[in-house]
């Protein structure tokens, strides 16, 4: 909850004294960020796979600073990606399905760039959203690249397969323009340019 160590599980919603002037906040599953104006990302809570992003694997039990110059940010279920302010994409945290995009299946514990995709040239990104295992980014031309794992086709490439893309592919099976694109625990969902929405992964 980002209030301090030894603080017990609150029904009642708590305030975090340390955080002000926040634009923007998301929640992991036990760990949360937040924007604040001066475009700072912030972070705190369960640290095991370096999720939050200190460089360390330490639990962090309030607000630390993680990266500086943010304009979009998703959490996963143990990794985090931030998109910065140059259109650059930046992941940390678990890596054992390649969600973090960066060639290798390493956890990583301070933000990491996400390398250029193998299907074409990379662009400014405009909107990124992360699943358990698997990441995504919508670029300035519509696009949208995917990575980390995709046994259940979360990845938009059409087809599922156990194989880990550790660095991000094209969603060919998405042919409309995507402007927004948000992550489940094993699925997918993009928002096109027109207001439809596309889905795809896990159905259960």
């Amino acid at each position: 909850l980002g209030v301090g160590a030894g603080t017990a599980s609150s029904p009642h919603p708590l305030m975090i004294p340390t955080l002000d002037a926040v634009v923007g906040v998301r929640a992991g599953n036990s760990h949360a960020c937040a924007l604040r104006q001066d475009a700072n990302l912030w972070c705190w809570g369960w640290n095991a796979m370096g999720q939050v992003g200190t460089g360390d694997e330490v639990d962090v039990f309030e607000p630390a600073p993680i990266l500086q110059g943010v304009a979009a940010f998703a959490l996963g279920l143990s990794h985090s990606c931030a998109v910065d302010l140059d259109g650059r994409i930046h992941c940390w945290g678990d890596n054992g399905g390649g969600q973090l995009g960066d060639g290798t299946q390493s956890a990583r514990s301070s933000p990491t760039e996400v390398l250029d995709p193998t299907d074409g040239p990379w662009a400014t990104v405009v909107a990124v959203g992360v699943g358990d295992y698997h990441s995504c980014a919508a670029v300035a031309d519509g696009a949208l690249y995917c990575w980390g794992a995709d046994f259940l086709g979360q990845l938009g490439r059409g087809v599922a397969t156990d194989a880990a893309f550790t660095q991000p592919v094209l969603a060919a099976s998405v042919t409309e323009p995507v402007v927004e694109v948000a992550g489940g625990e094993v699925h997918t969902c993009a928002l096109s340019a027109a207001g439809q929405v596309f889905c795809f992964g896990g159905n259960d």
